[in-house]
């Protein structure tokens, strides 16, 4: 029997799985319960993967800005010309503070050579960064690095479209 574990004979048919009424009664228990665990998780990945779209999404709508955006202005770490290989370099690296993955003031255009062989060539884009934003703002962001790097930011898609809704439209 698949509910009590008794041996039985099926009397009913060969594919007969439990050995009486009780047990048929818990064995649609069972598979009722079986079926929302499997609901549950069927519906658990299926927003995973909304997530991990809207990241992916959210991440390319600000880096296009962000290029839109410092169009012309030097690589913010080298003071190298303005390039169209140019890429949205992070002040404070995405991995290390998710909750400022999105936020503008932590990402400008870099070259590649900074942005890529050079980590991020961080020393320089510090150095370099008030003049662009100004003293408050970079004040400001060194504060809120300082309380991300605490936390561990989980995005939420309300969060992720808000983000995009925000961003003036690029061209």
């Amino acid at each position: 029997c698949k509910v009590c574990r008794k041996e039985f004979k099926p009397t009913y048919s060969s594919v007969q799985m439990v050995c009486s009424p009780k047990c048929a009664i818990e064995y649609t228990k069972q598979k009722k319960k079986n079926k929302q665990v499997l609901d549950k998780a069927k519906k658990e990945r299926s927003d995973e993967k909304r997530l991990k779209t809207a990241l992916k999404t959210t991440e390319l709508a600000v880096h296009k800005y962000i290029r839109e955006r410092d169009k012309g202005k030097p690589c913010i770490s080298c003071g190298k010309p303005w390039q169209p290989t140019f890429q949205a370099g992070h002040l404070f690296s995405r991995k290390q503070y998710g909750g400022l993955k999105y936020h503008l003031d932590n990402i400008h255009g870099q070259c590649e050579y900074c942005n890529l062989r050079l980590e991020g060539n961080v020393t320089e884009y510090t150095l370099r960064l008030p003049e662009r934003i100004g003293n408050d703002r970079f004040d400001k962001l060194i504060k809120l690095a300082r309380l991300e790097k605490k936390y561990v930011k989980k995005w939420t898609l309300y969060e992720l479209e808000e983000i995009r809704k925000k961003l003036p439209k690029v061209l």
